[in-house]
């Protein structure tokens, strides 16, 4: 962290975010990959920290974040929620257990919280594409205070002086730091259109400069800064051994982070067994060798034996990813070779969202030895890291995915296929006949993500191939699989959440309930509400069973509003009690001064 902060120019988007903060407690940091969200978010949060505030981290999901502020009780708390939809594209999963409506209810009570900032950054497209699946999200993003940073709150002062810290602070020999000054490079630098923190970080690392000369060095800057993920070219076709470059592709696929052992269990399951012992070898070599450049790692205790540490390995910076991904696009046979060989599910997740958002041939052939994976078993969990009830972050062997989550992977592999296609036929059997739904709710009302996993199911299949061929037998077989897990037991659930996710599946399905059924339903959800409001202190919990509640009589078009009302009223009672006078730590910083700036001079200092 020091390293980084030697490197830091205040700009214009930290007077912005600050005021932000100021006035609602809470901002999203916005904008372009490599535009310096994270390096703003963490100045942010040193500042709150010489203000008392102390500086938290979510690590998995915004129930890590709740987790925080209950540990936290009167605390001042400063909270980032790094890539909160996703690194590189909107991950689903990560908003698998209500995750929207949560955080929606974090934003509630941030803003009631004189003692809490909540800073979340996401990439712009990324916003966009949640606000389109997600019906909660894009209906209160707008009243999340946004604060977009742009190249423009890069005036010519402030990339100067970026360029000039991220070179005075590097270990570029000084040969090649002499070519840049006395060639003048860096006002070509300052001046292009597609200036970015991310790749003047890049570009002063001696990693991808080793075997360049200073005119082949100046080069290489010139002709790369146009496309950051072009960055990682060089290094991961010409400077890394041919294992190395399946090591990342094999992180890659496993979402850019994995333990050290599943890692290494997915690159050795892609050799052949006649070079496994020789390849287990080698691992460690590449991994010290990509190390470098590419990864880093940081160890974590098992959730099981708090004495044993496991070592995460994951990307160094979200660009690495990028690349990973633009180079397995071209590359067709690198992707046929990785489906052929995953062990993990969350390979399999990685590899059809390839196969979705590209356009190439051979798609059905990828996803049938895909599927014909799957089947066979290779669907191992890779394990998660998350914050436990004690408070410290943990690894867990266990994954969030439910039967649901891989029934949807196994009916999108299936769409690739053709109808006739026996994988094709059976995979409509999940969504076409009562059998397959009732295995879609086993433990339904007792496992959190199923109802989450289940409304992800059915949002995909109502846009799917297999709607319009299907339509009245999916509703039944639906119908039918619910209804009998529903009239299993007097007291089928408990959760409210679980009755209002149901309930919504059903309105999207279109089907239409009876007056004894929908009695049913409200009688259920009124009890699970009436007991959250007997029982439970908890400020999130209160407010997710009254936004569950309220969502759910809407749709009913009639119910008791006053529990609705009650549920609110005690989440305030709560929030205010926990509540500290109001005190001015979000005083913004001075703009740097345009005048009299040297640029020559400055860079000129680079030699001395």
């Amino acid at each position: 962290m020091k390293t980084e902060m030697c490197k830091i120019v205040l700009h214009d988007g930290y007077d912005k975010a600050l005021a932000a903060l100021k006035e609602k407690h809470h901002c999203i940091i916005a904008g372009n990959p490599g535009i310096g969200k994270t390096t703003l978010a963490k100045i942010l949060l040193c500042h709150y920290a010489q203000e008392g505030f102390e500086p938290l981290v979510v690590n998995n999901d915004i129930g890590d974040a709740w987790a925080l502020i209950s540990k936290g009780q009167d605390r001042k708390m400063a909270i980032l929620y790094d890539d909160f939809l996703g690194q590189t594209r909107y991950d689903q999963l990560k908003f698998g257990k209500n995750e929207d409506s949560l955080l929606v209810q974090l934003i509630r009570f941030t803003e009631r919280s004189h003692n809490i900032r909540f800073i979340l950054t996401s990439r712009e497209y990324i916003i966009a594409d949640a606000r389109i699946s997600h019906g909660v999200f894009d209906a209160y993003v707008d009243l999340i205070k946004k604060c977009t940073i742009n190249l423009s709150d890069y005036s010519f002062t402030h990339r100067a002086k970026v360029l000039f810290n991220h070179l005075y602070f590097s270990n570029l020999p000084r040969d090649k730091v002499k070519a840049i000054v006395d060639s003048k490079l860096y006002v070509k630098i300052i001046q292009h259109r597609h200036f970015n923190p991310r790749i003047v970080s890049a570009i002063a690392n001696k990693a991808n400069s080793d075997s360049l000369s200073p005119e082949a060095f100046l080069e290489y800057i010139d002709t790369r800064f146009d496309n950051p993920a072009e960055i990682w070219a060089r290094p991961f076709q010409n400077e890394i051994m041919p294992l190395s470059r399946w090591v990342l592709a094999a992180l890659w696929t496993l979402g850019g982070a994995a333990r050290l052992e599943v890692l290494k269990e997915a690159v050795l399951e892609l050799s052949s067994c006649a070079y496994e012992a020789e390849l287990a070898l080698e691992f460690g070599n590449s991994l010290r060798e990509v190390a470098e450049n590419f990864i880093s790692s940081e160890a974590y205790p098992c959730s099981k034996d708090s004495s044993k540490m496991i070592t995460v390995v994951s990307f160094q910076n979200p660009s690495i990813s990028d690349y990973i991904e633009s180079f397995l696009r071209s590359e067709i046979a690198w992707i046929e070779t990785l489906a052929s060989k995953t062990i993990f599910f969350e390979q399999h997740l990685q590899l059809i969202s390839l196969l979705e958002s590209s356009v190439f041939d051979k798609k059905s052939d990828i996803a049938g030895v895909q599927l014909v994976r799957l089947n066979d078993g290779f669907d191992k969990p890779k394990g998660a890291i998350y914050r436990s009830f004690e408070g410290p972050l943990v690894f867990t062997d266990r994954d969030i995915f439910s039967a649901n989550e891989r029934g949807l992977a196994l009916l999108k592999l299936a769409s690739f296929l053709s109808p006739e296609h026996p994988d094709h036929k059976r995979a409509r059997k999940i969504i076409t006949t009562e059998e397959g739904w009732s295995k879609q709710f086993n433990n339904l009302a007792k496992m959190g993500s199923v109802p989450y996993a289940t409304i992800r199911l059915i949002k995909w299949v109502v846009g799917s191939v297999y709607w319009n061929g299907h339509e009245k037998l999916i509703k039944r077989s639906f119908y039918r699989a619910l209804f009998a897990c529903i009239n299993s037991q007097p007291d089928w659930c408990e959760e409210l959440s679980t009755l209002n996710v149901l309930h919504e599946c059903l309105s999207i399905l279109g089907i239409s309930l009876t007056t004894l059924e929908k009695l049913k339903f409200q009688t259920d959800a009124n009890r699970a509400a009436n007991k959250i409001l007997k029982n439970e202190d908890d400020i999130q919990r209160l407010e997710e069973a009254a936004d569950n509640l309220e969502k759910f009589q809407e749709r009913m078009r009639f119910g008791n509003r006053q529990v609705v009302l009650d549920l609110r009223i005690k989440a305030e009672s709560q929030s205010l009690s926990r509540q500290e006078d109001p005190s001015e730590m979000d005083e913004v910083a001075l703009s740097l001064d345009e005048e009299s700036f040297d640029l020559d001079l400055l860079f000129s200092e680079l030699l001395y």
